[in-house]
């Protein structure tokens, strides 16, 4: 995670992309040895977070924006996926 300013206040990394009538979003940085937990699925829509360390490091999600755009303080902050997955459930 890159930081700015003068108290270097932490920059989440984030894509999006609308696909016909979903919208395709991440937020954070992915690796290949990353744990995904996919938290939501109903066929069409999903969310799913991607821990390294028991840290939440990013969330990628289809036709969920608002869960996944409440997840940028949670990983600017590096809340333990413990947290996340407790308050999903």
């Amino acid at each position: 995670m890159r930081t700015i300013g003068p108290h270097l206040t932490p920059q989440v990394p984030y894509f999006w992309s609308d696909q016909y009538d979903l919208k395709i979003q991440a937020l954070g940085e992915v690796s290949a040895t990353d744990t995904v937990h996919v938290v939501h699925d109903d066929g069409r829509k999903f969310l799913a977070y991607y821990e390294n360390d028991e840290i939440l490091t990013a969330v990628v999600g289809a036709g969920m924006p608002g869960a996944v755009m409440k997840t940028r303080a949670k990983i600017a902050s590096r809340t333990p996926i413990r947290e996340m997955l407790e308050a999903y459930s």
